[in-house]
């Protein structure tokens, strides 16, 4: 403690030995698992949600007005719309080098493992300064000004039975781009691919409306929307309709009651799933398997066959390996489910 040594920050393409054999670390963090189900069949009792729990109203003092200032919204607002651009603007015009454009680390690691964190820890940020809703929403005002109340899109019905599907594609499609894709380092494709979802968003809430696409399509509303829930805050409604922002005990908002549609399930488990496939790829278990998936004779036509789409065959091996990971992950989830329902 009195003679700390250099704390080095997260690197790029940097491959992390462990101190101690692989199948030892597998097994303490199998024993670990294992040892929380105890804890949570031992020690939690009935349906484990809660009815009520104490908050404080953050908006009743005046550093949570300040906060919740309109002004101090728009502002911040306005501040994500100009990274958003500015992201996208040096990922097509900037230099092309990753380790000199500010494009890579303000996509994977401000603004990925970032809006985690704040998600996870404060509450649901994302929700107040969403470029894509910030810029649709403009849009929206300024069509209805012109037009004297005009009505801006479709408004399609959502299809009863769509649920959350199309968030469940573009966030696998956004998992493939972090861990396979061989240009995920690289400004001018990342641009292209932020370019490219925000147009899938907009297109989305032309047609269904800008609520109900961030609800139930857009990907990055679901994510931190759920991580969100471990959070020390929540938005919500007093006795007289007046909204509040809520001080509350950590994680609670997994305990509230509610049903929770196929898809969403699915889509927890796409990122449980994506995380623990992302640790995979660092060890030798993954070297040895997508070598074996390279030179093998049985795999070559898939992989041939994949090649042209996802860029090399490294790419399509971890293209495959993924896809089957993922479903494996979906199908051992749903078989423990079974058998806790056959024997309780």
């Amino acid at each position: 403690m009195l003679a700390p040594v250099a704390a080095f920050a997260h690197g790029f393409a940097q491959r992390y030995d462990l101190p101690v054999p692989l199948n030892l670390y597998l097994a303490g963090a199998a024993v670990t698992v294992a040892l929380s189900f105890l804890v949570i069949a031992f020690f939690l009792r009935g349906e484990g949600t809660v009815a009520s729990y104490p908050v404080f109203d953050l908006l009743s003092i005046l550093p949570g007005k300040l906060i919740a200032n309109p002004l101090i919204i728009h502002i911040l607002r306005l501040a994500s719309v100009a990274f958003f651009l500015l992201v996208i603007l040096a990922g097509f015009f900037g230099d092309e080098n990753p380790f000199k454009n500010i494009a890579p680390t303000a996509i994977w690691v401000v603004w990925w493992v970032g809006f985690a964190y704040i998600s996870g820890l404060l509450g649901n940020l994302w929700a107040v300064v969403n470029p894509w809703n910030s810029l649709f929403d403009w849009v929206e005002r300024l069509w209805r000004f012109f037009s004297k109340g005009g009505k801006f899109g479709l408004g399609l019905p959502w299809p009863s039975g769509l649920g959350r599907w199309p968030a469940v594609v573009l966030f696998t499609w956004f998992v493939w781009l972090e861990l396979i894709w061989p240009e995920s380092d690289a400004p001018a494709s990342l641009a292209e691919a932020a370019l490219g979802y925000s147009i899938i968003c907009w297109m989305g809430m032309f047609a269904f409306g800008r609520r109900t696409w961030l609800r139930n399509g857009e990907a990055f509303s679901i994510v931190f929307g759920f991580l969100a829930r471990f959070s020390i805050t929540e938005a919500g409604l007093n006795n007289q309709d007046h909204r509040t922002l809520n001080l509350r005990p950590p994680a609670v908002g997994l305990l509230t009651k509610g049903l929770i549609s196929t898809s969403s399930m699915v889509f927890v488990l796409l990122m449980l799933s994506s995380v623990t496939f992302d640790g995979l790829l660092a060890t030798s278990v993954w070297a040895e398997l997508a070598e074996w998936m390279i030179y093998s004779e049985s795999m070559r036509p898939i992989l041939v066959a994949l090649q042209d789409l996802t860029g090399n065959a490294i790419a399509a091996a971890g293209t495959v390996a993924l896809a089957g990971f993922l479903v494996l992950f979906q199908i051992l989830y749903l078989a423990f489910s079974a058998l806790m329902y056959t024997f309780t």
